[in-house]
């Protein structure tokens, strides 16, 4: 099968023009988004019985599918709003003050609805501000423009390349096997930068000292894309026994994790080591490894009603982190903890200066312990090199049903366990993780005025919590009762 879908985006509307900013940095800040894109696609269904396995008695069926094309997602409108909300012209990311000489204000914050009543406040004036108001910004030196996000001009939605190809087969004695392969490669993903961004000095090891105004925006990369490779093997006995495993490998590369609903954060909180350039690098919610095991027994203990027995667990690897510094930021963001680490190669490191021998020992114990950070000795570490511990569960559920009546309806009780594991042992079933896959390990004050780094610490399970999202690291039992008819 062959097929086109084509998309024709507009958003006629625009932010508000900060004409400020527009003389700083030579463009408008309110460019809006407008494209088109035609994603051609194809897929495909085989019987490959005969001639894959025709001289096979093992394999009593077996079918080829997949598939290839462009796929368009959606527009990140949380990110192309920013430009709304952060035009700092009349936005609420204008900064006011009452005070200092850099503010002034004669009476109340003012009403918008009659421009300024004596008495009145009106908060709405923090998102609204009144060209009639005699309230001023603070600091308005810089925020004028600072402080301003936009949108490229040339911005699209995320788009990317996929492609499928699975093989199912049939033994001749009931089992399901299949294999199943996905890549994908970007085609135009979302990505920060920042029109402000300046280079003010550069270290020993090559790292740029960088400062901004927080003019950041949304633009597009072509960096990123990966691959899974997932085996499944499935079976129903005469028994009642059903039986699920399944496996996947997984290599997933982006290049920005967007953690954050605003260009700046977004921007800061992506740990970098270079300047704004950031190359893609393994994806912070990949897990290279998972294991899927499944099993069902149904029975009959009361009469005829069916009792259901059902295990799943669950074992995969954990995600990538980044190591980084602990301390100043060099990378002019403002945001502490997101310059990638420089890895020493030893208590000489001509980049470095330790704040003691003994520290410089502590560090080279922790750099030697860990063969994901050792091996970058001499460089900027790169982003997400490093593991979360693998994690694993257990969940159970028993079901029991009770016929009422000959005319189809009954009565079913189920008791689920999650995390079987951690009920029986307190010490199992944790899932350890870092915080916002970023370990903030090696402590550093800053840099000498010869560019080499002051190290004075190291925090080797620095944002290592136990993670209790979705009900993690923790068990729990659930009653239910339900009727069906």
């Amino acid at each position: 099968a062959f097929g086109v879908r084509h998309y024709d985006f507009d958003i006629p509307q625009q932010a508000l023009l900060n004409t400020s900013y527009q003389s700083k940095f030579g463009f408008r800040n309110n460019a809006t988004v407008s494209y088109k894109v035609t994603q051609p696609r194809f897929s495909f269904d085989m019987d490959v019985s005969d001639s894959m396995f025709g001289n096979s008695d093992r394999v009593v069926a077996a079918s080829l599918t997949g598939g290839y094309g462009l796929f368009h997602g959606r527009l990140p409108k949380v990110f192309f709003s920013n430009g709304f909300g952060r035009s700092s012209v009349d936005s609420f990311y204008s900064r006011f003050g009452r005070g200092g000489p850099d503010s002034a204000c004669a009476g109340p914050i003012p009403n918008l609805n009659s421009a300024a009543v004596t008495g009145v406040t009106d908060p709405r004036f923090f998102w609204y501000r009144s060209s009639a108001s005699t309230c001023a910004l603070k600091g308005a030196s810089s925020n004028w423009y600072g402080y301003t996000h936009g949108t490229d001009p040339d911005f699209e939605g995320p788009q990317t390349w996929r492609g499928n190809l699975k093989l199912d087969m049939l033994t001749a004695n009931g089992y399901d096997i299949s294999v199943e392969y996905n890549r994908d490669k970007v085609r135009k993903d979302v990505d920060f930068r920042d029109y402000s961004y300046e280079v003010e000095s550069v270290l020993a090891d090559g790292r740029p000292v960088t400062d901004s105004n927080e003019n950041t925006y949304i633009t597009n990369t072509s960096l990123g894309g990966g691959y899974s490779l997932t085996t499944a093997v499935q079976k129903g006995f005469e028994n009642g026994l059903e039986l699920y495993f399944g496996y996947t490998n997984m290599h997933q590369e982006d290049v920005a994790a967007m953690t954050s609903a605003q260009h700046s954060s977004s921007y800061g909180y992506q740990p970098r080591g270079y300047g704004e350039i950031v190359p893609a690098a393994r994806s912070s919610f990949m897990n290279e490894h998972k294991f899927v095991l499944a099993l069902s027994y149904t029975t009959q203990i009361i009469g005829d009603n069916d009792t259901t027995f059902s295990l799943l667990g669950i074992r995969k690897s954990g995600e990538p982190h980044s190591i980084t510094f602990d301390g100043r930021s060099f990378n002019g963001s403002g945001r502490d903890g997101y310059d990638l680490a420089y890895i020493p190669t030893g208590a000489d490191d001509p980049n470095v200066v330790f704040s003691s021998g003994q520290v410089a020992q502590e560090v080279m114990d922790f750099v030697n312990s860990k063969g994901c950070i050792s091996k970058y000795a001499g460089q900027i570490i790169p982003r997400n090199t490093c593991d979360n511990p693998w994690q694993g569960r257990i969940d159970l559920r028993i079901t029991q049903e009770i016929a009422l009546g000959d005319n189809g309806h009954k009565l079913v009780g189920y008791l689920d366990v999650q995390n079987l594991y951690n009920l029986l042992s307190s010490s199992h079933g944790w899932a350890q993780e870092v915080n916002y896959n970023v370990s903030r390990a090696i402590v550093v004050s800053g840099a000498d005025d010869n560019g080499k780094y002051l190290i004075s610490g190291v925090d080797s399970d620095d944002s290592y919590f136990f993670s209790t999202a979705n009900g993690q690291s923790m068990w729990q039992i659930n009653f239910g009762l339900a009727y069906r008819f």
